[in-house]
């Protein structure tokens, strides 16, 4: 890129970390133009060319988030929450979901989230009958704050077929009564397969109201680029993403996983669709993990047999793996199809359970991680009394990852919790949780660390750290302006940072 053309944006008076002498950064075409001082980027400033004053503040890459589920945060976002703040027992929720049934028109869906049967007085899942006995004339849906558990009311499941005679799907359960067998409203790792059933039910306005809300979350934050995570991806959510982008409602840069029963639908795309101009591209392809019925689904052999497959007609691979035994089947397969074809760059989603013992099995496989931090703030406190010292000791194993030398990155695995970068790297260094108790200190790294697993790292995971992921002159312009230098705070407290700009491909999306 010559310096023959006047720049569309300078952003001056620009505070870096580790920065040397340069202070100002002019953009041209949504990409970065020249990263230099204000009397260099004075040259390439027209009388066309907006200015930007930082103030002194620090200008760092934008935020990517490389996990997360955003129709389901959107989704959420426009629900009726019944977290146990509001919520603590199920009667508690009986009567939210009651109220919301009067607001409700006749036939119309009742949606609730954000229980936590564990951190309910009764300390079980809501069934149908609880739901029925609250909501008998409207289908009711009420997500578990994980999005691994669904439960439903009978006018619910019978609007969407599910009975008596309704077999388990491979890879979900259908809770049963004891007596009866018939369906008790709970449904384990069925989201996605309830999703697509309610479609027809869809009411598209809702969908893009909480859209909006999302986005303007995400850009908030300093989310410049984002990784959707749904096993459910196919070409139909492809097209719905298009949509989006095209009506201008998601700023973020998306990159869309696909659930790996889906991947050969994108045989038909362009190979367009990677370049990220667009704003949107295909990411890896999803595999889930599961021990939900108690034992792995997929098994070894099958795990890995899926993934050479894929990785042979040009896949990345993701593979959700949570706990240690997961986890090893994980890294086994990849290390094993490694051998047939290597730069995959294959990933392992969440690994939880970092126990020592795993980790060089990881790094033998060559994954990349991407592992969720924030989790340690908002459930930490529960871990530290209901999983062993040595889970807990490992959880979310940032240290070890980078003792390892492992490519990492961070997602949040919202709507699991809401996207935060600011608090989740804060977590990454001090271990602590939301009550200040501390959870795996063993696992803490510097802020620099985090801030790099936030950006480059990301992009790393998604082959798109060429355009992303750092300042440098050729790539996009998606950056983010922050009040303090957080590497210079030592332990600093999350509200002592505050996002002040958030700018994506040069424009600027948000202002504090």
């Amino acid at each position: 890129m010559s310096l023959n053309y006047k720049a569309d944006i300078v952003f001056r008076n620009v505070s870096f970390i580790h920065s040397g002498r340069a202070n100002s950064i002019a953009v041209k075409d949504s990409k970065i133009y020249l990263v230099g001082t204000d009397a260099e980027t004075r040259d390439v400033t027209g009388c066309d060319t907006k200015i930007v004053d930082c103030q002194d503040m620090v200008m760092i890459p934008g935020f990517h988030d490389a996990h997360l589920h955003i129709l389901r945060l959107s989704a959420n976002l426009t629900k009726l929450y019944c977290g146990p703040e509001r919520a603590p027992t199920i009667t508690d929720i009986k009567e939210l979901l009651e109220l919301e049934a009067r607001k409700t028109p006749q036939g119309g869906w009742v949606k609730g989230w954000g229980y936590d049967h564990e951190l309910l007085l009764e300390k079980r899942h809501p069934n149908r009958v609880d739901l029925d006995q609250a909501v008998p004339n409207h289908p009711v849906r009420l997500d578990h704050v994980s999005g691994h558990a669904t439960v439903m009311n009978t006018m619910a499941m019978n609007k969407l077929g599910f009975s008596e005679y309704s077999v388990d799907p491979p890879k979900g359960v259908i809770g049963r009564e004891e007596e009866s067998g018939f369906p008790s409203g709970l449904f384990l790792d069925m989201g996605e397969y309830i999703g697509k059933s309610m479609i027809p039910y869809r009411d598209q306005l809702e969908l893009e109201k909480g859209i909006i809300l999302a986005n303007q979350w995400l850009i908030s934050k300093g989310i410049t680029a984002i990784q959707d995570a749904g096993i459910g991806n196919d070409l139909e959510r492809w097209n719905l993403f298009k949509r989006l982008k095209t009506l201008g409602l998601l700023d973020p840069q998306v990159t869309m996983m696909v659930g790996y029963d889906y991947c050969d639908e994108f045989s038909c795309l362009p190979i367009a669709t990677n370049h990220l101009e667009t704003g949107l591209s295909v990411g890896p392809a999803k595999i889930m993990l599961s021990l939900t019925t108690g034992s792995l689904i997929p098994d070894q052999k099958s795990l890995t047999d899926t993934i050479t497959r894929l990785q042979l007609k040009g896949w990345q691979v993701a593979v959700h793996a949570v706990e240690q035994e997961a986890i090893e089947c994980a890294a086994t397969a990849i290390c094993l199809a490694s051998k047939i074809k290597s730069g995959a760059r294959h990933r392992i989603e969440h690994c939880s359970e970092g126990d020592p013992t795993v980790i060089p099995l990881v790094d033998k496989s060559g994954a990349i991680v991407v592992t969720n931090p924030g989790f340690v703030w908002h459930f930490g406190d529960r871990y530290r009394s209901t999983l062993g010292s040595n889970i807990v000791s490992n959880i979310y194993p940032t240290g070890s990852l980078e003792n390892w030398k492992i490519p990492w990155a961070i997602g949040s695995d919202a709507p699991m919790i809401m996207p935060d970068p600011i608090l989740d790297i804060y977590t990454c260094a001090t271990r602590v949780s939301k009550s200040g108790n501390p959870v795996g200190k063993e696992q803490a790294i510097p802020i620099s660390q985090g801030i790099k697993a936030y950006t480059y790292g990301a992009a790393y995971s998604c082959f798109q750290e060429g355009q992303l992921g750092s300042i440098e002159r050729g790539k996009f312009a998606d950056l983010v302006l922050l009040s303090r230098d957080p590497t210079g705070l030592g332990y600093y407290s999350p509200t002592d940072v505050n996002v002040e700009m958030t700018v994506i491909r040069g424009r600027v999306v948000y202002e504090n």
